[in-house]
């Protein structure tokens, strides 16, 4: 409702917007049966007339061409007139504006005014992040791509950000533990393990060059420690009785068991809504597996969602969200375990009990 909307939903934006924020992005949803990015009242009325906001707007992505589907526009000449005409000034990505701004202007169904506005909002953020000073591609620039400072970005990004949901006084680890199994389809060294911790995204990066929980644990507990490793079940699917009895036998001879689950990257993030926030059945398998050998187990959780965890969050001797840390995933997990780093993540929503709750 507008009230709702104004009351509630719009204030974060405003606040934002005071804050210093120069860019908007709109969004793929409708607000009341208009799309966001089609939308005047929200683009124009509210966020220029009525918030003051000079900056200009960029479309998520595809979001003026979804138009089409969503039944608002006919076909890409409509969307771009609508998109643009709402006061989306640029979009993410496609030509749709390149192809059909000047039909439309000659038309007469947007008016260089309206184009010269636009133009203007743009090229003055340019200006003001210095693109115009040096306009052309640094072409050596990749050469700086997980260059010591880039992954000392991401570590400190990435260590601040999982959450010590239980913990019986076993973490940190401590150098005289003896043997630790480190066990889970997170927790090897193969492609697959390194891919999915990098988040929904992940498609854009080089797992490659993803630091694993094996090789940084090993270098955080030193060498007076036994590490185990074993990969217990796959991420999906039909569980794997060898893998299965592998991670058992590890974790019998250990003195501790951290046990590394949660979602394929694909599994989070857009276009991927789950009913079921249980862990995979062949993963429960093997904390249930690994539980029955009375060994205390530290579980970690690496999603991109808030999961139902009800049936082992008093069952086991740690529980740490573990999210999708990127590229030094291995190097946060180690210096959390052993204490280097105290966990300081906060959750931003509840995990749910069930999904009967939601």
């Amino acid at each position: 409702s507008p009230q709702t909307l104004h009351d509630v939903y719009l204030p974060p934006f405003k606040a934002g917007l005071d804050a210093g924020a120069c860019t908007v992005m709109s969004a793929f949803e409708d607000l009341n049966g208009v799309p966001a990015t089609g939308n005047r009242y929200l683009l124009t009325e509210v966020l220029r007339h009525q918030f003051g906001f000079k900056g200009f707007v960029v479309s998520d992505a595809g979001a003026v061409h979804e138009l089409i589907p969503h039944g608002y526009a006919d076909g890409e000449k409509d969307a771009a007139l609508k998109g643009f005409s709402a006061g989306c000034d640029m979009l993410m990505s496609g030509d749709l504006y390149n192809d059909n701004l000047p039909a439309l202007l000659e038309e007469g169904k947007i008016t260089l005014e309206m184009v010269d506005a636009s133009v203007l909002s743009i090229l003055t953020m340019k200006y003001m992040v210095g693109l115009m000073d040096e306009p052309l591609v640094d072409e050596d620039g990749e050469d700086c791509f997980f260059c010591e400072e880039h992954m000392r970005a991401a570590y400190e990004a990435g260590v601040a950000c999982p959450v010590l949901l239980e913990n019986n006084g076993i973490l940190p680890l401590s150098a005289d533990v003896g043997t630790v199994a480190l066990v889970g389809p997170l927790a090897t060294e193969d492609e697959h393990s390194r891919g999915h911790v990098l988040g929904s995204w992940g498609c854009l990066a080089d797992s490659r060059m993803t630091v694993t929980i094996p090789a940084a644990l090993r270098r955080a507990l030193g060498d007076g420690v036994t590490l185990l490793n074993a990969k217990g079940c796959p991420m999906k699917g039909e569980g794997d009785p060898t893998l299965l009895a592998e991670a058992v036998e590890a974790a019998g001879k250990a003195d501790v068991v951290v046990a590394v689950v949660g979602e394929c990257s694909d599994d989070a993030g857009e276009a991927a809504s789950h009913a079921d926030l249980h862990l995979q059945a062949c993963q429960r398998e093997l904390i249930e597996a690994l539980l029955a050998t009375g060994k205390p187990v530290v579980l970690l959780v690496s999603s991109g969602r808030p999961m139902v965890l009800t049936e082992f969050k008093d069952r086991v001797a740690a529980l740490m969200m573990a999210w999708q840390l990127g590229s030094s995933w291995g190097d946060c997990i180690a210096d959390l375990l052993t204490g280097k780093v105290s966990p300081s993540g906060h959750l931003t929503t509840t995990l749910p009990v069930s999904e009967g709750q939601l």
